[in-house]
């Protein structure tokens, strides 16, 4: 959430308001951000809506 290209999408107040109160709701609930294996877990959840969805708008 905090990287540029996702402001650039994302870029009403009353929307930040909201998923950073999801994002703190989940950080509180979720123990698994912490596991060393997150980031191979964050890669692979990242991939899932592409083999159910497909590439559309990739150029």
């Amino acid at each position: 959430m905090h990287r540029k290209d996702f402001s650039a999408i994302v870029d009403y107040r009353a929307v930040w308001s909201a998923l950073f109160k999801i994002s703190g709701a989940l950080e509180t609930q979720l123990s698994s951000i912490f596991d060393p294996s997150y980031s191979d877990q964050l890669a692979a959840a990242r991939q899932r809506p592409i083999g159910q969805l497909g590439e559309f708008g990739e150029a």
